[in-house]
């Protein structure tokens, strides 16, 4: 009798958790298998799935009850302990990990790692927001508790820990820690795109996927430069937690909800400062990508705010004071890049001038040991401004020659540029606030005319670019380059600005 032949070798392929129970071999269809379709059964996809993560427990004094439940009733027995308990679903069972800074806790064996980062399932909510509003930022411990006290008692919303899947809150996380730094002169807990913005996530589904948007388009852009060299490319998709997320589908459902929003008229208060925050959020993402919708945004935020009824009828609590903040300081900044005529007009203006200062000063006054290199920020700033201003509506034609041979008029150009270098190279090595000098440095190098500031301006603007990864600075980099090779032919600087359709700040 021949022996039968030994069947092949077939590795065993994890299914769907409902196939698995009922010993069947799943089809790993998604988001829901084939064979749970066919029976009509609820299928929980080939994603991670968390022990009870439907209740506390499955039996016991917990049955049927919500972790949220749980926790509180645990919380009334444990009243007069000050210790933070904060409970998590692993294998070892319930841990209560003190509060401290980033690094120092230990990562548990059922957590989920993401580019090094650890994400509990279900955490206690108060701990879940100071991850996200505090989570690696280099501060000593000390600092650490200030932080924490400031923001718990700035938070108004405080989201339950069902509010967010795991990857969704990884990304705030994210955005905290890589996109909200480089949108101030000096960080800390006043930070409103950390400690005002993301809050607003937690209970606001579209300030959530404009949050969720940015995020994506700004780690997948980090992962393909580190993984390419520093060559770019187009972001198609990210896989985060097993979940696939396409970050422009998110950026573009978020425009087009927008768009519905026909009455804004009727909405509260709040709705409508919501409203703005989301199209401030979407323009910080078209810093990321170098987005061409930079226009378009600024057009909806300008007809948004006029529908609610202007900046008098916001109010004077602190979002809104955050808001109007951003709002003059994009005037400014955005005027040069629109029209040269609207470029003219808005930096002749003392107020509007004033008024987007405002956003550097309320950090100098938040971080007192950061007034002096404030103040020096500000004065680079204004010296852009006069290089604008000074080349704006003129059509003088460079020779060849660098320096030598210049008018007046270009000679006082290359004074006030190597100036502009003088005065930023004269910063402390470690001063914080250079990633707000975008917008200078792109004035001051539109306007000059000796290879030897050129190079200077493409070193430094690619250094601003490894730090950041925003893409507009490497986009504003290949513009400047076509500036350059038209200044023979007499063509204002100031007036081909526009053709960039960038927003750079």
């Amino acid at each position: 009798m021949v022996p039968r032949k030994p069947r092949p070798y077939r590795p065993k392929i994890r299914g769907c958790y409902e196939c698995s129970k009922r010993r069947v071999s799943c089809d790993r269809a998604e988001p829901e298998c084939g064979k749970c379709s066919k029976k009509g059964l609820k299928c929980s996809g080939l994603g991670v799935r968390h022990r009870f993560s439907d209740g506390a427990a499955s039996r016991g004094f917990w049955r049927g009850k919500t972790v949220q439940q749980a926790y509180e009733e645990q919380r009334g027995h444990e009243r007069g302990h000050n210790d933070v308990q904060t409970w998590r679903t692993t294998k070892k069972g319930l841990h209560s990990p003190t509060l401290g800074p980033p690094g120092m806790a230990q990562a548990e064996a059922d957590h989920i790692e993401y580019d090094g980062v650890s994400i509990a399932p279900y955490e206690r909510h108060k701990n879940t927001v100071c991850n996200i509003i505090l989570e690696r930022l280099n501060r000593t411990a000390t600092i650490w508790s200030e932080m924490v006290v400031a923001a718990t008692n700035c938070l108004t919303i405080q989201p339950t820990p069902s509010n967010l899947n795991p990857w969704e809150t990884h990304l705030l996380s994210y955005f905290s820690a890589n996109i909200a730094v480089e949108m101030v002169v000096a960080d800390g807990h006043h930070n409103g795109w950390r400690h005002l913005v993301l809050p607003i996530a937690h209970a606001d589904p579209l300030v959530l996927k404009s949050v969720l948007a940015v995020a994506l388009f700004h780690s997948s852009n980090q992962r393909r430069a580190a993984g390419s060299g520093g060559k770019t490319h187009k972001v198609t998709h990210s896989r985060l937690h097993n979940v696939s997320v396409v970050p422009m589908q998110l950026y573009t459902t978020t425009i087009h909800d927008l768009r519905r929003l026909h009455d804004l008229e009727a909405d509260d208060r709040l709705s409508k400062i919501r409203t703005l925050v989301v199209i401030l959020v979407l323009l910080v993402s078209a810093m990321v990508t170098g987005s061409d919708d930079f226009p378009m945004l600024f057009r909806l935020l300008e007809s948004a705010l006029k529908t609610i009824g202007g900046e008098d009828y916001l109010g004077g609590d602190e979002l809104s004071a955050f808001v109007m903040r951003q709002v003059y300081k994009l005037r400014v900044y955005s005027a040069p890049l629109l029209s040269e005529n609207s470029g003219i007009l808005t930096l002749c203006s003392q107020t509007q001038v004033t008024r987007a200062f405002e956003c550097m000063r309320h950090c100098s006054q938040q971080r007192p040991e950061h007034s002096e290199t404030i103040s020096r920020i500000i004065n680079l700033v204004q010296q852009s401004h006069d290089i604008y201003l000074h080349r704006a509506g003129t059509n003088i034609i460079i020779p060849q020659s660098a320096v030598v041979g210049l008018d007046d008029h270009i000679t006082k150009s290359v004074e006030r540029v190597q100036l502009f270098i003088e005065t930023f190279q004269s910063f402390p090595t470690n001063s914080p606030g250079r990633e707000v000098l975008i917008w200078a440095f792109f004035m001051a190098a539109s306007g000059c005319a000796t290879d030897e500031h050129k190079e200077f301006f493409r070193i430094t603007l690619r250094e601003f670019h490894q730090k950041s990864r925003f893409e507009n600075i490497l986009k504003a980099l290949n513009h400047l380059e076509r500036i350059w090779d038209r200044q023979l032919f007499g063509l204002s600087w100031a007036s081909q600005l526009t053709e960039a359709r960038l927003l750079i700040m």
